[in-house]
């Protein structure tokens, strides 16, 4: 069963899931002290929000939507385009994720779509022409190969409750 909402409802939804400031603390914790500690606790947090029904920000070309933080659209709304990416000096390429329209901002001049953790999860390591997604890219600018990625899909699956997120925003 769908459920038909609203542009109102559709933005509440957005902000209610981009309420990610575990996850923002646990980068910036990530990025002040790597050891293996900090790295389960970051990756359980995120693992955890995505069973909260919390998203990410994927930043895109699309001639759908508008440029900018203050249009950011639900992936349901997202009709195609090109997922943005950074090519690091070793040639490998990364998505661009933000946790919130704040840190969006430092890609202003981009869309932006809000999909569930894990689906954004999933559609990154599933692109051949991607090796990982880069968070907040200018502000903890915290690199995921796929291998890590795979590690916070796991340990969803392991938790997860699948399709109580999706329901609820499809349109």
């Amino acid at each position: 069963m769908s459920v038909k909402i609203n542009e109102e409802e559709k933005k509440e939804y957005i902000e209610y899931m981009l309420q990610n400031n575990t996850i923002e603390e646990n980068l910036k914790n990530w990025k002040q002290n790597q050891n293996s500690e900090v790295l389960s606790k970051m990756l359980e947090t995120i693992a955890a929000k995505s069973e909260e029904c919390a998203g990410l920000i994927l930043s895109v070309k699309s001639d759908s939507i508008p440029t900018g933080a203050d249009n950011i659209a639900l992936f349901s709304d997202f009709d195609g385009g090109v997922i943005h990416r950074v090519i690091d000096n070793e040639g490998k390429s990364y998505a661009m994720l933000f946790t919130s329209k704040e840190k969006f901002k430092e890609c202003d001049d981009t869309s932006g779509i809000v999909m569930f953790i894990d689906e954004v999860f999933e559609l990154i390591v599933d692109k051949e022409e991607l090796d990982g997604m880069v968070m907040n890219i200018y502000k903890e600018d915290v690199v995921f190969n796929k291998f890590v990625m795979r590690v916070v899909i796991w340990l969803i699956r392991q938790a997860s409750d699948k399709g109580k997120c999706t329901e609820v925003a499809e349109n």
